[in-house]
């Protein structure tokens, strides 16, 4: 009886070892990844901001009126423009951008191009698009309608970035600035310090219907332009000298001159408003229609637009944009009341530095960054799972 039972129970043994499969494990549990990647359509970062001052000569009291219904409303509305931009662009690309971090799951990026979003692991958390976005905040801004898409990714050869938006059109003030091109950037890292970079894409631009083009020399993040269909000059070599183009912007010929300058790598066009332009833009076009024939009216207004492409790499993080455009508002609005018995100076004061690019908006499209890490294991080794 007993041989039996010995016998059944090795029978049943070599049963159960003969039903066993392999199955897969890995050898070990890896560490996440520590690295990060991220794309977007646009970031935003606020000007500086505007401090409006005021000087007042005469007697005061004949201004009682035009302070309560003329500079309070200006100073307010100048005062917020920063804020409300930066909300708008913010509120805009909210659902069009895209952050990728620490990605468990290797995935293999493109070699060139873009993702298929919806399709091999790519997902509405590390892709987006093909999609039309719109940031309108009127008169003030209107930047639409290119296509916009993007990855972020990290794979066992690092981390990547990838952002482009085709064709936007961009008016500032209620003035059609044109189209700005295709532009795009990417950001790479890889686990190590001193492996990252960046790339940028940037072409076609068509500004004030055609009279400025812009480009990126080829294999180079050096901008070049192209005046009135003259031939391309890179921007450093404009070397800070000015050229004037007149009548651009469809104003009135005494204040609608367009200076046009490199400030480093990037260019600088300034185009001059008269009054109407400015108030019109700024949302505030009947501002002045309550002291009409008892006020005589000054005006010296800049919208300033500076653009081009841009980047950062340090040893252990990289970010890239195909396409920054910096927006800066200055001017003079001076008022003379009853033949000079009292005056007042309103001063709208430019910011442009080496630091900033204007006292409005800087806004980055075509946006990519990364950052070293620890990278997902290559490869998975298959073995029993009694030997783990």
């Amino acid at each position: 009886m007993r041989r039996r039972q010995i016998l059944a129970a090795c029978l049943a043994t070599g049963a159960l070892l003969t039903a066993t499969t392999v199955v897969p494990v890995e050898t070990a549990q890896a560490a996440p990844p520590s690295g990060s990647s991220s794309a977007s359509t646009a970031v935003a970062t606020p000007g500086t901001g505007i401090t409006v001052s005021t000087n007042f000569t005469g007697l005061l009291g004949l201004l009682s009126p035009i302070l309560s219904g003329v500079v309070t409303p200006l100073i307010n509305t100048v005062g917020s423009l920063p804020s409300q931009l930066l909300t708008t662009v913010a509120q805009a690309i909210g659902t069009v951008g895209l952050t990728a971090t620490n990605t468990v799951n290797a995935l293999v990026p493109p070699a060139n191009g873009l993702a298929t979003c919806g399709q091999a692991g790519w997902n509405t958390t590390n892709c987006y698009g093909p999609v039309l976005p719109a940031i309108s905040l009127p008169p003030l801004l209107s930047l639409g309608t290119g296509i916009s898409q993007g990855f972020a990714a990290v794979s066992s050869s690092g981390y990547i970035a990838r952002s482009q938006i085709a064709n936007p059109d961009i008016s500032l003030l209620g003035i059609d600035i044109g189209d700005l091109g295709v532009i795009g950037g990417q950001a790479t890292c890889g686990s190590t310090s001193g492996t990252c970079a960046s790339q940028d894409t940037f072409t076609g631009a068509s500004l004030f219907g055609g009279v400025i083009r812009l480009q990126l020399a080829n294999g180079s993040n050096l901008l070049q332009v192209s005046i009135e269909n003259g031939p391309w000059v890179s921007v450093p070599s404009l070397s800070g000298s000015l050229q004037q183009v007149n009548d651009l912007l469809g104003l009135d010929s005494n204040h609608d001159i367009l200076s046009i300058a490199a400030n480093g790598g990037l260019l600088t066009i300034q185009g001059k408003l008269d009054l109407d332009a400015l108030l019109g833009g700024l949302g505030l076009g009947g501002l002045l229609n309550g002291i009409s024939g008892l006020v005589d009216v000054g005006t010296v207004g800049e919208l300033t637009l500076t653009v081009g492409p841009g980047s950062t790499v340090t040893s252990n993080s990289a970010q890239a944009w195909g396409l920054e455009l910096g927006v800066d508002l200055s001017g003079e609005i001076s008022l003379s009341l009853l033949g000079g018995l009292a005056g007042l100076d309103v001063k709208l004061p430019s910011h442009i530095t080496p630091t900033s690019n204007g006292n409005l908006l800087d806004l980055k499209l075509g946006y990519s960054n990364a950052n070293t890490g620890t990278l997902p294991p290559s490869t998975t080794q298959w073995v029993p799972p009694g030997l783990t």
